[in-house]
């Protein structure tokens, strides 16, 4: 699917040109959303433009007033990536249908029969569709943990603003940055023409898109702090990565303390997160039990393929057993399946900040037992190596395991023996 964004009118509005349907007449077929200043808590204006005759009139209207429907279902989320699959899936159910042909409902006349009427008969589809999106780094955890540091080290620029005090970030910060990885080139004589170009040590640079968001605190999935709002904002993200401040030195809320366990950290951003998606999900309850097929749909919007979905309803011990019976579950029933969800659509990276503080290391040898993948890191001293290296004071790459001190000062001097103790040398 391609995005056509136009965010300088106001209200905003953005065109989507849909990918995977199959119609007769190959024009390409696009919806426009607008968005009134109350959305999520409104759904947006939904359109077709008619600059193609890919869908008959009659198509069209069917088309918008099921996607009307649907988005009144998921008024409180972001719902746009679930109405383009929505939108889709339709396409390519219905137009096989000539303009003269009344689809199935409509030829039964009438209203939609009843899930007590008609027992409703799943299909656990895991055909993929959709379009390719940019891989996206989202980066949480609470206030003054790091997280802003870790992104200015990850893009190698001052792009985020960085306070020792809370909230330091209000809006998310974006950037695209590079990750290395092993290239074939490396075993011949000559290397390859790779786009983004390669490391040092010869390896292949790739695109990802990082996004730093504001630090949570717990109850952000109820609006403390600065709220689920920046939980929307990692709606986009393929993986997570946790800053975990590892020196115990602020709580919870991010303010300075002494002796605080951070592994707590690492259990609340979980729950915060499960939270978020379990309310979210239970809000529409009610319409999920008349409509149980809607339980799939509601986990769209946190752009989760069908596959994923599917995924995690099994993980979960869901079948279509299960979900035919939906109507019967018990509350644990739904909680375990967005702990799977989560697990799944969210993977976790811990990165176990500030590892070169005094109080550190006992904190990360505790958190390194359990079961959590995890790398110790010093965000701001990779930051301060990047800036001596522009500056001509060493000869340093990210990602070696040394530097080479050049012409610097003494108290640079100083700093940079401490980083290769108290970092390289660990």
């Amino acid at each position: 699917m391609t995005f056509s964004p136009d965010i300088k009118k106001h209200p905003t509005c953005f065109m989507v040109k849909l990918a995977n349907v199959e119609v007769e007449r190959k024009s390409p077929i696009w919806l426009r959303f607008t968005f009134p200043d109350e959305y999520p808590a409104v759904s947006p204006v939904i359109e077709i433009p008619m600059n193609s005759q890919a869908l008959a009139p009659a198509q069209c209207k069917a088309l918008l007033d099921h996607l009307q429907e649907q988005a009144e279902d998921l008024v409180g989320m972001a719902m746009v990536y679930s109405l383009v699959e929505e939108a889709q899936s339709w396409i390519n159910e219905h137009t096989h249908l000539s303009e003269d042909q009344p689809a199935e409902d409509e030829c039964q006349g009438g209203e939609e029969a009843d899930v007590d009427q008609e027992p409703f008969k799943p299909v656990l589809d895991t055909k993929a569709s959709g379009g390719r999106w940019n891989f996206v780094i989202g980066l949480v955890g609470k206030p003054s943990a790091g997280k802003s540091t870790f992104f200015n080290a990850a893009v190698g620029r001052e792009l985020a603003k960085t306070g020792a005090f809370p909230f330091t970030t209000i809006e998310p910060n974006v950037k695209q940055t590079v990750y290395a990885i092993p290239c074939p080139c490396q075993k011949w004589e000559k290397q390859c023409d790779s786009a983004y170009g390669h490391t040092a040590r010869g390896e292949r640079l790739m695109p990802v898109t990082m996004k730093d968001v504001a630090g949570l605190v717990p109850g952000a999935y109820e609006g403390k702090g600065k709220g689920n709002r920046f939980l929307n904002d990692l709606l986009d993200a393929d993986v997570l990565v946790h800053v975990v401040d590892a020196s115990g030195q602020t709580d919870e809320k991010g303010e300075e303390t002494d002796e605080y366990d951070p592994s707590q950290d690492i259990s609340w951003v979980e729950q915060e997160l499960q939270q978020w998606i379990y309310l979210n999900v239970m809000e529409k309850w009610d319409n999920i039990r008349r409509k149980p097929q809607k339980l799939i749909d509601m986990f769209t919007g946190y752009h989760a393929t069908r596959p994923t979905i599917i995924h995690a309803l099994t993980s979960a011990g869901i079948g279509e057993t299960e979900l035919a019976n939906l109507a019967s579950w018990r509350d644990d029933v739904l909680r375990r399946i967005v702990t799977h969800f989560v697990k799944i659509r969210f993977p976790i990276l811990l990165a176990l900040n500030k590892c070169d503080t005094l109080t550190a290391e006992e904190h990360i040898h505790r958190i390194s037992r359990q079961d959590h993948p995890h790398i110790a890191v010093s965000a701001a001293s990779e930051r301060f190596l990047q800036q001596c290296q522009e500056k001509g004071e060493i000869e340093y790459h990210p990602g070696d395991s040394d530097f080479i001190m050049l012409q610097c000062s003494e108290a640079t001097k100083s700093r940079l023996q401490k980083i290769r103790e108290s970092v390289f040398q660990k």
